[in-house]
């Protein structure tokens, strides 16, 4: 049985190896390459936790202290990452809402290339409670949801400039409540707006103004989570949405086409409801190939469902394929391959994705002691 091992201590942290692949799982979760996970512990303070991945080992190199966060909403991505420049590292931008409020900010991190390790480079204001981001080429765009019922949506965006700092081009009042946001192409962006709709938002570069461009009704309320799907088809490219549910009961999950022009159609079955009548609050959505998941936080549940690309004005298929029980109350997940890293409030999970969806799921030890809220991959 292959095994994923976590290697090394900081200070007084003691780390325990976990398997990589359990009994249930037909072949090996080994990764080709080196690559670096990143995990948010989501706490005040706050601070990052970095692990090589290499073969089929997760090896911790670096505990590094950053921000302050208070808990944070369902659906939102605090930790976003860039790639190297032929001038500049590779950057991690951290999104904090802060303590009610105080000690908000979004800090930027240099990557080194070498160890995957982290520096910090500077930390900027952001909103009242910076909640997700969203790289768009050399500009980082940040959701900033209202802090009551009486304050205005803001998004904010900046410069990402060679040595990973961050400057402020504009901040842009919006109405409704937007949480997670995903890119489309180019300057584009999509967002559920709560309760009940799908934006589509653009970005000028120039000035960092940000518009809504266009918003299309949504199939179920309470959304709170977005992944976007770029697809080639033998009749040319489709753009297919996915959204998330959170929800008391079993949530639902929309799948559609989008247009040009943002308007959207629905996928054959969608909405699709959450087969496991245990499931409740769904937190998140990506989508790999052409498995869709959801997180579920309260219920410590992954769910999958098997979905069809669609062609141009034809759109796909989606049915529910099954859950999965995770560590602790999950919170975020990234992909690498056919390795899925789900975070929760307890462990890192690294969960096999297959051909009928997730075949097994295991678990590794948070070295925090406390509850990672987010994920990145590099």
């Amino acid at each position: 049985m292959n095994r994923l091992t976590i290697a090394g201590a900081v200070g007084a942290l003691a780390l325990t190896a976990t398997p990589l692949t359990t009994h249930a799982a037909t072949t090996s979760q080994s990764i080709s390459g080196v690559h670096y996970l990143y995990a948010e512990v989501g706490d005040c303070p706050d601070g990052i936790s970095v692990f090589k991945v290499s073969g089929s080992s997760l090896t911790l190199v670096q505990n590094i202290a950053v921000g302050c966060e208070d808990g944070g909403f369902f659906g939102a991505h605090h930790l976003r990452r860039t790639t190297k420049t032929t001038t500049g590292p590779a950057c991690l931008f951290l999104a904090n809402d802060g303590n009610a409020g105080v000690g908000a900010g979004v800090h930027s991190l240099a990557i080194n290339g070498s160890t995957g390790a982290l520096s910090l480079v500077s930390s900027v204001a952001g909103g009242s409670y910076p909640t997700d981001l969203l790289v768009l080429g050399r500009e980082l765009v940040e959701t900033d949801p209202p802090s009551s019922p009486s304050s205005p949506m803001e998004f904010n965006s900046y410069a990402i400039h060679n040595d990973c700092s961050l400057s402020l081009l504009q901040s842009s009042a919006m109405v409704g409540e937007v949480i997670s946001i995903a890119a489309l192409s180019g300057s584009e962006f999509v967002a559920p707006i709560y309760p009940g709709s799908i934006g589509t938002y653009k970005l000028n570069k120039l000035t960092g103004a940000i518009t809504l461009v266009s918003a299309a009704s949504a199939q179920v309320s309470g959304l709170d989570s977005a992944a976007v799907q770029i697809a080639q088809t033998a009749s040319g490219q489709v753009v297919n949405v996915f959204t998330g549910q959170a929800s008391s009961g079993p949530p639902q999950v929309e799948a559609a086409q989008m247009s040009a022009t943002g308007s959207v159609l629905p996928f054959k079955g969608s909405p699709v409801l959450d087969g496991d009548a245990s499931a409740k609050d769904g937190v998140g959505v990506l989508v790999s190939g052409s498995t869709l998941f959801q997180l579920n936080n309260t219920s410590s549940q992954l769910a999958w469902y098997q979905m069809t690309a669609g062609t141009p004005g034809s759109p796909g298929s989606v049915r529910y394929g099954g859950d999965i029980g995770v560590s602790g109350t999950p919170t975020e997940m990234v992909n690498l391959g056919s390795v899925l890293f789900v975070v929760g409030n307890v462990a890192i999970d690294a969960c096999q994705i297959g051909p009928s969806g997730v075949s097994s799921c295991v678990a590794a030890t948070n070295p925090f002691g406390g509850g990672p809220s987010a994920l990145a991959i590099l």
